[in-house]
């Protein structure tokens, strides 16, 4: 593309060139009163002005060749015809003197007559060229022959010579070549004849002499036309290359301003803005594209009003320096984005290419570019990055909630993302109390001062109470002059807060508390916003109907264990008062037992197993009568048979029991013994669940260090003997171990 100023040169003088104003058919009417020849000459010369005549060919055409070589030929048939008739009148009156009337009479007649059909009449070129100097021929050697004016007849006749050979040669014909030469022997026989000079007459005698002497005259006339045409070629040959390098010009000019009309048409009717900017930072030309984008009536009024285009336009000027470190690092800058002013001072986001233009030293012209107005893009790009923020935002929340069951640690996150997302500064969670209906401060964020953390209000009181007895979000602004309830705090106006928003937070219809939020500033929300608000409130409701119904549900779960371990403790203590010679041997074993099982390393949730189990080992000899449970003296085989059913009697009391399965080891095997004797089913090492391992050991020493019917109590030494000493058969080795430990460490 041809630099701008060039452009604009052509386009300048494009528009100086001469307009028609008006056709030639639209002539004042006296025009067509004046004589039809006239009035065509004056149309032709109209046209001429105009540039629209015929006359005028088009230059570098065929017809421009014809009309060029025919302007010559007529110049000089003119230059001929003027030369030779002012030397044919100085002959008349030497002729007539001699008396010569008639015969210049008769010549003068023919060749007006000739001369006037020669310039004004419509014949072949070469015939009335011909014709007009074959008559100055006859009339002028004539004359001056006669005449005896000898000086006179050789000027004439060199006129002559030249204008025929020229005018010939320029024709360039075969017959005109001939003609020439012709007329050159012609002239050479009158000279060699005498008839000019006498003295060169050449001899009658000698016919060979004339034969050569027009030979030598017709071979110079033939020479003199070739030399002439060569070099009337030789000029044609240049006239054609020179209209050949018009006519490119032409075409290039026609080329070029077909492309400027091009370049303006999309300069003035783009929809991008294009423009050019000086190194300086202000403006050359604006296209109207550009000049609308940024809110001006005209590029005119823009390339005004916009002196300092850093300073004048750019947010942030910062941009500009981004954008020209850029342009002088590449040459040029591609999808730059930058957020700019327009007129009347909002904010334009702009994406913009620009190049630089350099002159032949590699020195910057001027800066040239497109750009267009991305600010909707750039807002949907804002508005889907905050929708994601906002998933984001839910989808923490919701992992607070699903992940953790401490409702002060969800709504500490969950104000976090309130302030965050929503853009506030400070916000808080007002909990309901069903029973007293008392909203009580639960968790807050963003506050300079413990202002509201001592927050007790009733449904109804102030803005939050409203919020939650009308279950509706209430707005409330310029807290700073309002009177409002927030005397509950003598701190509260030190927070500067300007806008306050309640929003109450309601799950399975019953209202749970209420949301604040506060700013500092007047809040702008949209209603996008207000959405959002409330689906954080939402959020919130669950997060604490959520925690209010695990913590029920462990109140609850709470509440049944314990009345589970309480039933199980009534039951081991009724056994006791069944059986009095074990009385308190149940709570004894049981509390040794855990001892004993958390020193090996048990689980919490298995020692829970494992307490319930030890108070239940007895629980089958409810199956077994009284005459032998409570038989004082020794047992019968049978009876020990029926004894010794006990444990299998526990199991089918129990299995059935969800609750219980798991503390079915003890009752089910703790008379089980480590060399697999032991019963009911006769279970050897490893075999043995632990926690009857353990138990086994503990009810032993307790059976022993206890008094009985038909026997006194061991002595200590003696019954820690006893375990030793069964260690491998009765008990598992490594309980003993554990065992002997505990006693030591008690010791």
């Amino acid at each position: 593309m041809l630099p701008f100023e060039f452009r604009a040169k052509i386009i300048t003088r494009k528009l100086k060139m001469p307009k028609q104003t008006s056709s030639p058919s639209k002539q004042p009417s006296s025009f067509s009163r004046l004589p039809a020849a006239f009035r065509a000459r004056l149309d032709s010369l109209q046209r001429r002005l105009a540039g629209q005549s015929s006359s005028f060919p088009k230059p570098g055409t065929a017809a421009s060749l014809r009309n060029l070589r025919a302007r010559l030929l007529n110049l000089l048939l003119l230059s001929g015809a003027i030369i030779g008739t002012v030397l044919y009148v100085s002959a008349l009156l030497p002729s007539f003197e001699k008396g010569l009337y008639t015969a210049n009479v008769i010549y003068t007649i023919v060749y007006l007559w000739l001369l006037v059909v020669t310039f004004f009449r419509r014949i072949v070129y070469w015939i009335r060229a011909s014709s007009l100097l074959f008559i100055l021929y006859i009339l002028g050697v004539t004359n001056l022959f006669y005449s005896g004016l000898n000086v006179d007849a050789g000027l004439f006749l060199l006129t002559f010579i030249v204008m025929t050979s020229l005018l010939i040669g320029l024709r360039g014909g075969l017959g005109t070549i001939v003609l020439s030469s012709l007329s050159v022997a012609a002239l050479g026989f009158l000279v060699v004849d005498g008839a000019l000079t006498p003295s060169l007459r050449l001899p009658q005698e000698n016919p060979m002499l004339w034969v050569i002497g027009g030979l030598v005259l017709l071979l110079t006339g033939i020479l003199l036309t070739i030399s002439l045409k060569a070099l009337v070629s030789g000029l044609e040959t240049s006239l054609v290359e020179a209209s050949a390098l018009t006519e490119e010009l032409e075409q290039a000019n026609e080329t070029l301003r077909a492309s400027e009309a091009d370049y303006r048409s999309i300069f003035e009717n783009a929809a991008e803005g294009i423009f050019q900017s000086t190194p300086g930072d202000r403006f050359l030309r604006i296209n109207p594209a550009m000049a609308r984008i940024y809110g001006y009536a005209s590029p005119q009024e823009m390339a005004t009003s916009v002196g300092d285009i850093k300073q004048g336009l750019y947010v942030n000027p910062a941009q500009r320096e981004e954008w020209q470190r850029i342009l002088q690092e590449n040459g040029s800058v591609t999808g730059f984005e930058s957020e700019e002013y327009r007129k009347d001072g909002s904010m334009i986001w702009v994406l913009s290419s620009t190049r630089a233009v350099r002159d032949a030293s590699g020195a910057v012209l001027f800066y040239e570019g497109m750009l267009e107005d991305i600010t909707e893009r750039k807002r949907a790009e804002e508005q889907i990055q905050r929708q994601f923020k906002r998933l984001s935002a839910l989808r923490t929340i919701d992992a607070a909630i699903s992940g953790s069951h401490n409702l002060r640690l969800t709504l500490e996150i969950t104000l976090a993302q309130i302030v965050t997302q929503l853009g506030v500064d400070a916000a808080d969670v007002l909990l309901l109390d069903p029973h007293t209906q008392i909203l009580e401060y639960a968790a807050g964020r963003g506050f300079r001062t413990p202002a509201l953390q001592h927050t007790k209000l009733r449904l109804g009181q102030g803005y939050a109470g409203i919020a939650g007895l009308e279950r509706k979000t209430i707005l409330v602004t310029d807290l700073r002059s309002r009177k409002t309830d927030f005397l509950r705090s003598p701190y509260f106006k030190s927070e500067g807060f300007d806008t306050c928003c309640c929003v109450p937070l309601i799950a399975k219809g019953e209202t749970k508390g209420v949301l604040e939020i506060f700013h500092r500033q007047p809040v702008e929300g949209d209603s996008e916003w207000q959405v959002f608000l409330e689906t954080l409130a939402e959020q919130v409701a669950i997060a604490v109907d959520s925690a209010q119904l695990f913590t029920n549900l462990q109140r609850s779960n709470a509440d049944l264990a314990l009345a589970y371990d309480t039933t199980l403790e009534g039951w081991s203590k009724a056994l006791d008062l069944r059986d009095r010679e074990t009385e308190d041997h149940t709570q004894r074993v049981t509390e040794m037992t855990l001892k004993l099982a958390r020193g090996m390393g048990i689980s919490d949730v298995e020692l829970m197993h494992v307490r319930r189990g030890a108070l239940l080992h007895d629980i089958g000899k409810m199956g077994v009568p009284d005459s032998i449970l409570l038989k004082p003296a020794k047992l019968t085989d049978e009876e020990w048979v029926i004894m010794r059913s006990h444990p299998q009697f526990a199991y089918n009391m129990l299995s059935s029991i969800e609750f219980l399965r798991p503390a079915l080891d003890i009752p089910y095997c703790h008379h089980e013994k480590w060399d697999g004797t032991g019963y009911p089913r006769g279970l050897k090492g490893e075999q043995i669940p632990l926690a009857a391992r353990i138990f086994a050991v503990v009810d032993v020493w307790d059976a022993l260090n206890s008094n009985r019917p038909y026997r006194k109590a061991w002595s200590r030494e003696k019954t820690l003997e006893y375990v030793k000493t069964n260690s491998g058969t009765h008990f598992d080795p490594k309980v003993v171990e554990a065992f002997l430990r505990l006693q030591q460490g008690e010791e």
